[in-house]
């Protein structure tokens, strides 16, 4: 199996951790969805990261690939 498919690499997660800095700077200011939660999409990969800021701290609520059930991380999050 070739690195590109074995799941995320040096780079991507770079980039996860470039989004979530991005929330971190300016919780409110990404694209917010379903009433209180906020979207970050990434530019290069096709992965979304869920989170829900609060005063005092961000909650990554979910990172997933979009062409896989991108709704499924509600369902995961009211059980």
């Amino acid at each position: 199996m070739s690195q590109k498919h074995r799941g995320l690499d040096l780079s991507s997660l770079v980039l996860l951790d470039a989004a979530v800095a991005s929330a971190l700077r300016n919780p409110y200011g990404h694209l917010r969805i379903e009433e209180c939660f906020y979207r970050v999409l990434f530019r290069k990969f096709p992965y979304t990261l869920i989170y829900l800021p609060s005063p005092n701290e961000l909650l990554v609520v979910s990172f997933f690939h979009q062409h896989r059930e991108p709704g499924s991380w509600l369902e995961r999050f009211g059980s």
